[in-house]
């Protein structure tokens, strides 16, 4: 079952509000066609900016922070397309234990006040939304989290 669609907005409209905003200078790979896909705005605008997020604090110690989101729509005989959309850092990246835990509700790599909701909850949204979460990840040398959308 579909979770409720908010108002649709372009796919590339979200994209440059968050980037506009991103304290690192922040690469886009995004053609026409994907950066004019209508999406369900108030979740995909939670999405990016937490995936965005995640990607600043990663890349935060390194000399060379590199920061990109990446969106292409993939066509599909007989069913319908897809949109991928993927946000990808040179940060320090995760371990295969970490990576494990990284969708376990309240695990979080931050002490103090933050309760490691932020990757659970984008999985769960993508899930409500019919779509699928990846997360690949080497330590040392980055992240890259993969949403898959059927439109």
């Amino acid at each position: 079952m579909r979770a409720p669609r908010s108002k649709p907005a372009p796919l590339g409209k979200l994209i440059e509000e968050i980037v506009r905003n991103c304290k690192y200078d922040t690469r886009v790979e995004a053609d026409a066609e994907a950066r004019a896909v209508c999406v369900p705005a108030s979740q995909f605008h939670l999405l990016i900016d937490e995936l965005v997020g995640n990607a600043i604090n990663a890349v935060a110690a390194r000399e060379d922070p590199a920061i990109s989101i990446r969106a292409t729509v993939k066509k599909r005989s007989l069913r319908p397309s897809q949109l991928i959309l993927t946000v990808v850092d040179n940060g320090t990246g995760m371990s295969p234990d970490l990576l494990a835990k990284a969708r376990d509700p309240f695990f979080s790599t931050k002490a103090g006040v933050h309760v490691g909701l932020g990757l659970t909850n984008c999985a769960e949204l993508v899930k409500s939304m019919s779509g699928k979460l990846d997360i690949t990840s080497a330590a040392g040398i980055g992240t890259s989290v993969r949403i898959t959308y059927t439109i």
